[in-house]
C-alpha cells in the first residue's frame, strides 16, 4: 500500500508540478506529459481515484462542492412571482434568488428531478418525474401533492385561474390551486414538453 501512495504522489507531481528535465522520472513520464488533450484528462481522473482505492482514509476520500456555488445540477425551469425567482432542476434542486444574482438552495423533500415551475394564485407549482407535483406560496417551504398519475411531468403553467400540467404520453393534468389534480383526456400518446396561457387559449407542445 505504501508503494501505492508513492507512485501516486509521484504522478501527481509529474502532472502538476513538472520534472526536472533530464531526470530519470521525467524521462520516463515524458510522453505521458505530452499526451493529447482527452488523453491527459482521462489519465488526471484515474490519478483522483487512485486515492480512493489505494489508501484507506486518506483525506482525498472526502470531497465538497466548490464550484459553481450553490451547487452544480441542471436546472429545468424557472419562474417569477411574490417578489422571488425559483429555479428548479435534477435531483429536487430547488433555488431561490430575490434579485437573480445570488441563490439559496431549497429543501425540496424529494430526489425526483424537476423538469417545470410556475407562479400563479399566489402559489409556486413545481413538476417533474413520476407525477411529482410541489407547492409553495413563498418559494421557500415546499409540500408534495397528489398528483394522480405515475407518468414524468415536463411542463406547467397558469392562466384562466386554472394550472396545466403536461407531460409522458399525452399526460395533462389541470388545478384550480395547485393542491388538487384532474387528469383530462388529451387524444395523444405523443409526449407533451411543455405548455402556456395566452389569448384566453392554453397551447401545449
Amino acid at each position: 500500500m505504501l508503494k501505492k501512495a508513492n507512485r501516486f504522489l509521484l504522478c501527481w507531481h509529474v502532472f502538476f508540478c513538472g520534472l526536472r528535465k533530464g531526470s530519470k522520472e521525467g524521462r520516463i513520464f515524458g510522453k505521458v506529459r505530452r499526451m493529447p488533450l482527452r488523453s491527459s484528462l482521462l489519465a488526471i481522473g484515474l490519478l483522483v481515484f487512485l486515492p480512493q482505492v489505494s489508501i484507506a482514509d486518506s483525506p482525498f476520500d472526502h470531497w465538497h462542492w466548490r464550484s459553481p456555488l450553490p451547487q452544480g445540477n441542471n436546472l429545468w425551469g424557472l419562474t417569477y412571482g411574490n417578489n422571488i425567482f425559483v429555479a428548479v432542476g435534477d435531483v429536487g434542486t430547488i433555488l431561490t434568488s430575490a434579485a437573480g444574482a445570488s441563490w439559496t438552495i431549497r429543501t425540496s423533500g424529494t430526489t425526483y428531478w424537476f423538469d417545470g415551475v410556475t407562479y400563479g394564485n399566489n402559489t409556486f407549482v413545481a413538476v417533474g418525474n413520476d407525477g411529482t407535483i410541489l407547492t409553495s406560496t413563498d418559494g421557500v417551504s415546499w409540500t408534495s401533492r397528489t398528483s394522480g398519475t405515475t407518468k414524468d411531468l415536463f411542463g406547467i403553467s397558469f392562466g384562466n385561474n386554472t394550472f396545466i400540467a403536461v407531460g409522458d404520453d399525452g399526460t395533462i393534468l389541470t388545478s384550480p390551486d395547485g393542491a388538487n389534480w384532474t387528469i383530462v383526456t388529451s387524444g395523444t400518446t405523443f409526449n407533451l414538453n411543455g405548455v402556456t396561457y395566452g389569448n384566453n387559449t392554453f397551447v401545449a407542445v
